[in-house]
């Protein structure tokens, strides 16, 4: 099969355990299917898992997961520490080949960091005269849960209230939407909100965008022979 989409966490609790309350760390990895399964059904999944700068490891058991599990929990964690995960999915064609991995996802497994990243920069590209592109992205260096989605939100272009135009949630990976059906005339507010494990972090800045329509059709061009045997065309703007 196609390699799978990076995991994401589903779940976890890094805090520290104290006298009074003795508990395990656990951190809960998920994962979508392939988007191609290399034209036969997968069959399972296999994950690994590195600590630190050491090398990946398999995690789980010796046989693949089965099809229908799509998240595992990781109950060997040491609060502090830093853990990559990946996932193969499995079909039984070239089941060991370490080219058809995901990409790894970065968890530290540290109370500290337990927020949500804002989305510092949000761009509009028109690309129709009714539709443009939002784009989005956000820059951290350790965050505790990796973000899992973002959701985009945007007015109706009468200044009103926003509301969600994308739930991208699951989809960390599409960080643009195409918003069509834009009015001429209207100025459109757009948003973005990244979110982890922790829920939705803190909204972006508002980006603006006034959408409007091409310009009207000019009147036919007036030609005029020159003595030098050349033609002069003319026109006025609509």
């Amino acid at each position: 099969p196609y390699a799978p989409d990076p995991p994401y966490v589903r779940e976890w609790d890094c805090i520290p355990a104290t006298e009074d309350n003795r508990k395990k760390l656990y951190i809960v990895i998920a994962w979508h299917e392939p988007r191609k399964n290399g034209g036969k059904p997968v069959i399972g999944y296999r994950m690994q898992r590195a600590q630190g700068d050491l090398k990946f490891e398999r995690l789980g058991p010796d046989t693949p997961l089965d099809a229908d599990q799509l998240e595992y929990e990781d109950k060997d964690v040491v609060w502090g520490e830093t853990y990559k995960y990946r996932v193969f999915a499995v079909n039984g064609i070239d089941d060991r080949n370490d080219a058809d991995v995901s990409d790894f996802t970065v968890v530290p497994c540290m109370e500290r960091l337990n927020s949500t990243p804002a989305v510092e920069r949000v761009d509009v590209v028109p690309v129709r005269k009714d539709a443009i592109v939002v784009k989005w992205d956000v820059e951290v260096d350790v965050i505790a849960a990796p973000i899992t989605g973002w959701v985009l939100y945007a007015n109706t272009g009468l200044r009103d209230a926003f509301q969600v135009v994308y739930d991208g949630t699951a989809h960390p990976e599409v960080k643009e939407f195409e918003h069509e059906n834009l009015v001429a005339g209207r100025e459109y507010w757009y948003q973005v909100q990244a979110v982890n494990y922790f829920g939705g972090g803190p909204m972006s800045p508002t980006a603006k965008f006034t959408a409007g329509l091409g310009p009207d059709r000019p009147e036919p061009p007036a030609a005029r022979l020159l003595a030098d045997g050349s033609v002069e065309v003319e026109w006025v703007k609509p």
